[in-house]
């Protein structure tokens, strides 16, 4: 089906540079994008309460579309920011590199 719709002008330039960059056509870039953004709208995002997750207000729409997108398949809870941050911790201040 053929629709039209206004893209912002630096999202546009986006688009095309990275249909461009892959070998593919503007159309099946965005195709490609709207798929992937309803299949993971499907995928639960773990719960926390509002004010938790008061940081998500400030990414960005395509940023804030890929939460969800590292739900482990094996129905354990998601990684939280703290965990993330445990992580770097452990990576950086833990024990010596040989």
């Amino acid at each position: 089906m053929r629709t039209s719709f206004d893209l912002p002008d630096p999202l546009f330039r986006t688009l095309k540079a990275r249909a461009a960059l892959q070998g593919s056509s503007l159309k099946d870039l965005v195709v490609t994008y709207v798929e992937r953004g309803l299949r993971e709208s499907l995928v639960p995002i773990a719960t926390t309460s509002a004010s938790d997750r008061s940081w998500e207000d400030q990414l960005d729409p395509f940023t804030k579309s890929l939460l969800g997108a590292a739900v482990p398949k094996d129905g354990s809870p998601a990684p939280t920011l703290d965990d993330y941050y445990a992580y770097l911790e452990k990576k950086h201040l833990g024990a010596p590199r040989k």
